[in-house]
C-alpha cells in the first residue's frame, strides 16, 4: 500500500515543496533577489524523491498517527531499496529544465556543495542504470497536480526521462561544452547563482521543516544602546577581577577602530580588521558591521565561522546585542 507521500511525520509531500518553495520567493523578495519561473520549478520538485515506498515505510513508522492515518504506507519490495531522495530529485531537475545549476542545487541540499570536479565525476561518469533504477523505485501521486508542474499528471517518472544517449549528451554538454571555464567572470556569475539557490533552498526547507510557520521578514534596526550597555557591562566584570587595565585598553581600541572605520568605509566593498587575540574583536567586528549596515542600507547582518562552538560563542554576543538573531549550524 503506498498512501499519499509525505515529506515528513504528518505533512503532506506536496505541501511541503509547496511551502518550500512559497518560502523561497519570499525570502528572495526580501533580499532584493530574483527567482525565474525555472528555478522555482526546480525548488518545487527538490524533495520529489521522498515519493518512494520503503522512505514513505519508513517515514509512517515514525509518524504518532500512523495507527490511524488511511494513507499509511506499510510496506515495499525488496528491490526498492531507498539511497537517498537528493539525486532522483536532481535528475528529474535536470531533466525537466536542463540546467545543471539547478540540479547540483537539489542534489546537495542536504550536504555540501561540490568543486567542478566532483560535480563532472557525478553528472558525466555516473551510471544511467543508476538514475533510472532510482526513478523506477518513485511513484507518482494525485496531490502532484497542486504543483502545476505537468499537465497531467504521468503514470511515472520514467517515460518522460530522457533515454540514454539523450541523457549522457545532456550532461556532458552541460559541462564540457557549454561551461564557460574560460571567462573567469562569467564563472564567477554562475557560481553566485548556484549559490543564490543553495542557500534559498536549504534555508527555506529547513524552515519548513523545523518552523512550520509562515515566513516573515524582520526588518533589521541598529542597537546603538545595547552595544554602549555592553561595552560598560564588560568593563565592570574587569574591573571586579582585577583587570581594569585590560579593560581600558580594549575600550581604547574599539574607539580607535571604529573612528578609522567610519572615515574608511565610505561605500560598499571588502573590509578587513586584524587584530590581536583577546582585543575583541567579536564585539568590535558585530559593531563595524551594524555601522555598515546601517550606513549602506542593508537588511542584516550575515556573520559567518568556520566552528560551531564559535558559531554558538559569537551567537551568544550577538544575542546581547541586537533583537533578532538566527543560528545556524
Amino acid at each position: 500500500m503506498r498512501g499519499k507521500p509525505c515529506s515528513h511525520p504528518g505533512k503532506l509531500l506536496e505541501k511541503h515543496l509547496i511551502n518550500t518553495g512559497n518560502i523561497a520567493l519570499l525570502m528572495a523578495e526580501h533580499y532584493s533577489l530574483t527567482l525565474d519561473e525555472t528555478e522555482r520549478s526546480a525548488l518545487l520538485m527538490h524533495d520529489i524523491g521522498k515519493a518512494h515506498p520503503a522512505f514513505q515505510k519508513r517515514l509512517c513508522r515514525a509518524c504518532p498517527a500512523a495507527n490511524t492515518c488511511p494513507e499509511v504506507c506499510r510496506q515495499s519490495s525488496p528491490e526498492q531499496v531507498y539511497t537517498g531522495h537528493g539525486t532522483p530529485s536532481a535528475a528529474l531537475v535536470l531533466a525537466k529544465t536542463g540546467s545543471i545549476i539547478l540540479a547540483e542545487a537539489v542534489r546537495r541540499h542536504h550536504g555540501a556543495l561540490q568543486n567542478l570536479d566532483g560535480i563532472k565525476s557525478y553528472w558525466i561518469n555516473g551510471e544511467y542504470a543508476d538514475r533510472i533504477r532510482e526513478l523506477t523505485a518513485l511513484y507518482t501521486w494525485p496531490g502532484m497536480a497542486t504543483l502545476e508542474l505537468w499537465d497531467e499528471i504521468p503514470a511515472d517518472f520514467i517515460k518522460s526521462f530522457p533515454d540514454e544517449d539523450s541523457w549522457e549528451n545532456l550532461c556532458f554538454d552541460q559541462l564540457e561544452i557549454l561551461l564557460p571555464v574560460n571567462n573567469p567572470e562569467a564563472m564567477s556569475h554562475l557560481w553566485l547563482e548556484l549559490r543564490k539557490i543553495f542557500s534559498l533552498l536549504v534555508t527555506a526547507d529547513r524552515w519548513d521543516a523545523a518552523v512550520g510557520t509562515e515566513w516573515q521578514a524582520k526588518c533589521w534596526h541598529p542597537q546603538a544602546q545595547k552595544f554602549t550597555q555592553f561595552i560598560q557591562q564588560k568593563r565592570l566584570e574587569s574591573q571586579h577581577s582585577g583587570r581594569s587595565e585590560l579593560a581600558l585598553w580594549r575600550t581604547a581600541l574599539y574607539e580607535k577602530t571604529i573612528n578609522n572605520a567610519t572615515q574608511i568605509m565610505q561605500k560598499p566593498g571588502l573590509y578587513t580588521l586584524t587584530l590581536p587575540t583577546g582585543a575583541g574583536k567579536t564585539l568590535i567586528g558585530l559593531s563595524l558591521a551594524s555601522m555598515a549596515a546601517e550606513r549602506f542600507k542593508a537588511t542584516g547582518i550575515i556573520y559567518i565561522l568556520p566552528f560551531i562552538s564559535l558559531v554558538d560563542q559569537n551567537a551568544g554576543v550577538a544575542g546581547q546585542l541586537f533583537d533578532n538573531v538566527q543560528e545556524d549550524h
